[in-house]
């Protein structure tokens, strides 16, 4: 995620909720990855994020790791890290309500 002076807090800290939309766009996308388009649909159930660190205003680089894919659930890992630094700056666990996309027409 580009660093923008929209999602900095005052100290030049990204904030919060800019680190969870990235968090809950890399499990998503990881979804896609994983089920294709047929996963489209699926949504977001739940969210747990833990903020390790504070991230300065740098781009932010997220890494998601399969946890489960069931026929409902798809959980995921993501942990999220400042450009350049080595430790992760959150990590976050996302759960998604699995719906698949009808291809019948």
């Amino acid at each position: 995620m580009p660093a923008r002076p929209e999602y900095l807090r005052p100290g030049q800290s990204v904030s919060g909720p800019a680190q969870m939309a990235l968090a809950d766009t890399v499990g998503w996308v990881h979804v896609l990855a994983n089920l294709g388009f047929e996963g489209a649909a699926s949504v977001t159930s739940q969210l747990n994020i833990n903020f390790l660190s504070r991230p300065g205003p740098v781009d932010l680089i997220g890494e998601g790791l399969l946890l489960k894919l069931g026929k409902t659930l798809f959980v995921s890992e993501v942990r999220l890290y400042s450009e350049g630094c080595a430790a992760p700056v959150a990590f976050a666990t996302v759960t998604y309500a699995v719906r698949r996309v009808s291809h019948s027409g």
